[in-house]
Parts: C-alpha cells; sequence; structure tokens
C-alpha cells in the first residue's frame, strides 16, 4: 500500500491502512504500508501485525523490494505542492521498466483538478499530464467512483475497476444507548449528524437549513458536528438545535457518535458519491441518509432508493424538504436504515474491497 500525506489527519492513508489490514486478516496476505511524508521521507510498516514498527527507507524501489505487487493511492495533492509530482511518474515508469513481473495498480482517489479559472487551469493541465504518466505505468487501474471507472477504461488497455471506498471507522452499533446517555440525548430528542471537515464542496448552508426546519417543526434537535476541523454551523438556530462539536477523536469516538445519531446528512456540491468515506460510516452504522444528487452520483446509489434519499445538489428547498419529512417518520427512518446498511455490506464492505483489490492485481491468496 504506497500513500503520501501532508496532513496529520489523511482519510486516503487510513483506507489504505484499513484495506491493507483486512487482506491480512481475511486473506492471510503479508501487507507494508509505504508512506512518503511532506518533508519527503519514506517510510514503511507491516499492517496487520501487533506492534509492528516503522522503518525508514531511501525510496519507493527500496521500499517495495521483495514485494509482488503494489497498490499506489493517488491523489495529487497527497503526492506535491499544488498537486506537482512529476518525480513520482519518473519513479513508477523506471519500476515497471526494472521489474516487469512486479504488479502495479492505482487507485484514483482524485485524477486532477477541474478548469474553471486562470489558477485552476495552469493546475489542471499538469496534472492531467500527471495523470497520464501515472497511468501508463500501471498493469491495472481502480477508481473510486463509478464515472471514473468508465472514463478510465477508455483511457487506457489494462484492466479498471471500481474499488470500494469502505467506512474507515469501528462499527460502534452495540454502544448507541451508552453513548446517548453520556450525551444526554433523551429517548425522544432527535440526534442529527454531519460529519466532515471545512471542504467547498460540502453545503453547509443546507445543514444549517435542515436542522433549523427539524427544530422548527417543534422536533428537540442535537446537532452532531463530526470531524477533525468542521465548519462552525454559524446559520444554525442556537436556540433552537443543540450543537454537539467534539472536535478531534480517534475512530472510535467518531464511530460511537455516528451510533447515537438518528439520521445523517450529507449534501455534497458535486453530490453523494462512494468516494466519501463519511457517508460510507453513516451507511456503516445504519443510519438514514439525507444527501445530494451531482455530478459525482454513482448510477448504483441514485438507483438506491431504499437506501438514500437524494435531492438535487441545485436545489435546496428540496434537501431541507426531504430531510424534515424523513425526520418526522421514525418508520421510515427504520426503513431506510436497514436498507442502506444492506447496501454497505453488499458493495462498500472490507470483504468486498479485498476481493476486487486482489483480483485486479492477479493476487491468489489463500482464502
Amino acid at each position: 500500500m504506497v500513500c503520501a500525506t501532508r496532513d496529520s489527519v489523511d482519510g486516503i492513508v487510513d483506507y489504505a491502512s484499513g484495506l491493507g489490514e483486512a487482506m491480512t486478516e481475511l486473506h492471510g496476505v503479508s501487507v507494508e504500508l509505504v508512506l512518503q511524508r511532506a518533508t519527503g521521507g519514506w517510510s514503511t510498516r507491516a499492517l496487520g501485525v501487533d506492534g509492528a514498527s516503522e522503518h525508514t527507507v531511501a525510496g519507493l524501489p527500496q521500499a517495495v523490494r521483495g514485494c509482488d505487487a503494489l497498490l499506489l493511492h493517488y491523489n495529487p495533492f497527497s503526492w506535491g505542492r499544488r498537486g506537482f509530482a512529476p518525480a513520482l511518474v519518473t519513479t513508477l515508469l523506471t519500476l515497471r521498466r526494472r521489474r516487469p513481473e512486479l504488479a502495479i495498480g492505482v487507485l484514483f482517489h482524485e485524477r486532477y483538478l477541474h478548469m474553471d479559472d486562470v489558477r485552476s487551469t495552469a493546475m489542471g493541465s499538469w496534472q492531467r499530464l500527471q495523470f497520464h504518466g501515472v497511468l501508463r505505468s500501471a498493469t491495472a487501474a481502480f477508481a473510486s467512483i463509478e464515472l471514473w471507472a468508465d472514463d478510465l477504461q477508455r483511457q487506457t488497455r489494462v484492466p479498471v475497476a471500481q474499488l470500494p471506498i469502505c467506512s474507515n471507522v469501528p462499527d460502534a452499533r452495540a454502544h448507541r444507548d451508552a453513548v446517548r446517555g453520556r450525551l444526554g440525548l433523551a429517548p425522544s430528542a432527535l440526534a442529527v449528524a454531519a460529519f466532515g471537515g471545512r471542504h467547498p464542496a460540502r453545503l453547509t448552508d443546507y445543514i444549517e437549513r435542515a436542522a433549523n426546519a427539524i427544530a422548527g417543526a417543534g422536533q428537540a434537535v442535537t446537532m452532531l458536528n463530526l470531524g477533525a476541523e468542521p465548519p462552525e454551523l454559524r446559520g444554525l438556530d442556537q436556540s433552537a438545535v443543540r450543537v454537539v462539536t467534539p472536535g478531534r477523536l480517534d475512530p472510535s469516538g467518531v464511530a460511537e457518535h455516528l451510533a447515537a445519531a438518528d439520521l445523517y446528512l450529507a449534501p455534497f456540491a458535486d453530490g453523494v458519491s462512494s468516494r466519501r468515506t463519511t457517508v460510507m460510516a453513516a451507511l456503516q452504522h445504519a443510519l438514514p441518509v439525507v444527501g445530494t444528487d451531482g455530478s459525482s452520483t454513482d448510477p448504483a446509489l441514485r438507483s438506491a432508493r431504499e437506501a438514500l434519499v437524494l435531492t438535487p445538489a441545485a436545489d435546496p428547498g428540496a434537501f431541507v424538504a426531504a430531510a424534515l419529512k424523513l425526520a418526522s417518520d421514525p418508520g421510515q427512518r427504520a426503513r431506510q436504515a436497514r436498507a442502506g446498511r444492506r447496501l454497505y455490506e453488499t458493495h462498500h464492505d472490507w470483504p468486498v474491497a479485498c476481493r476486487v483489490a486482489l483480483d485486479g492485481l492477479g493476487a491468489h491468496p489463500r482464502g
């Protein structure tokens, strides 16, 4: 599992670690996490091994010496400032030439910046060239959403698959009652959760409007504003909505707060998609989800109407109305929660991701 990180909190590194640990546990595969930090240093650590220590290495070729396959997790902004990382392309192509037997898989968590203005056009141009260089080095390619997988297959002759993005937190549903008690949530109180950072794609005003509307309808609402650096939600009616913002939590702490919730809000400008680990965590915890349908929304999620309620990304009124309707109907929330959990188990959980990744890499583990 080859990653780069420029932050202390990195969902991609968490996902790579989780996938490697699942491969070890479920299939007996020996997996190492190879990490490049913002300082340029490289390290390796065995996954799925209690007490495994981190070792410094000179670079990627040394880190993967003796490996049969590598899976590179690609987001240009992880690998270089402003997404500029030409050395990565050179290293991968050299590795492909010198070790033709090595399976090189690339999972594209992000591909390149959309070109909307002069700055993004400049950055997007070199990122597109870099993307094609990375893709050229691959013996197998993976994408986190259906749309990208289709695009990739038109751009390469190597096998392409959509690799499920799973929840990065443990399942804490068994702790729901205890956590609600600790948070002071009455049985009749509605806990509404949102999870994530201050990403420009998150439509935080939709969250504020929905929570205010639910409270305005007479329900006691507690807003669980989760994430290491969540938005402040200044538009909430503080006199009607109780806000809990725990800040940075370990994975178990995040999971427990999700388990305490009754409704999950996921408005994104580009729509709910299968690459959103936060949404996957909500489905994992059997939370009824109200999200948006946009340019990145997977057809499979769009058609899963029993599991998610999706409204047009450009229509805040429709989102608020959907959230208000679901908040007022406990029976529908329960039905949707069950369907969402089934969707997660069937298409987005770790056993599914392991099978897709190992099949794409041509690995043949035991089990």
